[in-house]
């Protein structure tokens, strides 16, 4: 049973790579009987056929080519990491189930061959089988599968040992985004429709193939995890030409990351220009370096009544500050009441009537950089 089912599965892969699909635009399907898929996407027109070549890269850099195949009619669909799409099995019967996965093309003009020449790549697009074959899981993530033959196996079979896949019987319906593997790689997302009963032993395939590449969207001040279109956007500009904060490395900000104690000091005592403490010895254990670069700022912050420790002599450099937490920081930077019992309602209460959290999707749990420094461009840009 297992060598028939291998044998079937060569066959199927055999198909996947060489068989002619039809170009498919995203506003139809020239198999409507079988799936329907929706996206928002830019058709972009390229002028040009879109090749994809397939192969193996071996454990010693080799590769194989077996061959090159037109995936689409002079055009892909621009998206961005987030774009959402949602495939339906539209198809009446209860025995065929719809299936999906994705190869990934990778820029390049020539791969080295087994005896060390270099083969030419048509389309100059390579999709290696062992490394950029992908398929949905159950789970709505992407699983690897090691080569073409495990994941027709898979496809064959959803109850096969080698995993389930995102399997779609009749009215069924899920919603996922693409890998995320680069915005200069190739995307062809396959749609299979299986029944097993439609033949003793075989499956009917049918199938349509879509091709992405993810948009280069602006980027705001050299961070490629900042984009034009976010709603801090404008605020990490800000804080970057203020001098405020820099990235976490050169090119990202880490807008999600969380913020510490001697990090949110340190951001609001440079958008108060870097006032310098009237005081020469810190009163916190943990603030004991005069270079370390927090130390002014917690200084500056105790004198100011900003802030106190976490207790009589500690200031708690790597604790996470809450939402309420930070906005009374900065309603006592500003002159405002946040103290006593009620401290968090009065924080929150002067955030809302100085617009500080307008435009916020959330101000609730564990405040991120993004959202301080939106707060802090909000109150004094």
């Amino acid at each position: 049973m297992k060598r028939a089912k291998r044998i079937l599965t060569a066959a199927l892969a055999a198909a996947l790579l060489l068989g002619a699909v039809p170009a498919l635009a995203a506003e139809r399907t020239d198999m409507p009987d079988y799936f329907s898929v929706r996206f928002d996407a830019e058709k972009v027109t390229t002028g040009q056929t879109f090749t994809m070549s397939y192969g193996r890269t071996y454990s010693d850099g080799t590769s194989e080519l077996f061959g090159s195949d037109t995936v689409g009619d002079d055009y892909h669909y621009a998206v961005t990491p987030e774009t959402a799409l949602t495939v339906a099995n539209v198809h009446p019967s209860e025995t065929g189930y719809v299936y999906i996965c994705c190869d990934v093309g990778t820029p390049t003009e020539t791969v080295v061959g087994a005896d060390g020449a270099e083969i030419a790549v048509p389309g100059g697009y390579f999709v290696s089988d062992n490394t950029d074959r992908y398929y949905l899981g159950a789970d709505g993530t992407w699983k690897v599968a090691d080569f073409a033959l495990d994941l027709a196996a898979a496809v064959l079979d959803p109850n096969a040992p080698e995993g389930p896949g995102a399997v779609l019987y009749s009215g069924e319906s899920c919603t996922f985004t693409l890998p995320q593997l680069g915005a200069e790689k190739a995307y062809l997302l396959y749609l299979y429709y299986l029944d097993p009963a439609v033949s003793a032993g075989e499956a009917y395939t049918a199938y349509q193939r879509n091709v992405f590449r993810y948009a280069a969207a602006e980027t705001v001040a050299g961070f490629t995890d900042v984009r034009a279109d976010d709603y801090y956007a404008e605020a990490v500009r800000w804080a970057v030409d203020r001098g405020v904060t820099t990235g976490t490395t050169a090119t990202t900000f880490s807008p999600a990351a969380s913020v510490t104690r001697a990090q949110a000091v340190t951001f609001l005592w440079r958008a108060a220009g870097s006032p310098a403490p009237s005081a020469d010895a810190s009163p916190f254990a943990d603030v004991a370096d005069p270079d370390a670069w927090y130390y002014d700022a917690v200084l500056w912050a105790a004198e100011q009544a900003i802030t106190t420790g976490v207790d009589a002599g500690t200031f708690g450099l790597s604790g996470t500050l809450t939402y309420d937490q930070i906005l009374a920081l900065l309603a006592r930077a500003a002159g405002a009441d946040a103290s006593g019992a009620d401290w968090a309602r009065k924080a929150r209460d002067w955030a809302a009537a100085s617009g500080l959290t307008d435009g916020l999707p959330s101000a609730a749990g564990s405040c991120p950089r993004a959202d301080v420094v939106y707060f802090l461009w909000r109150q004094l840009a």
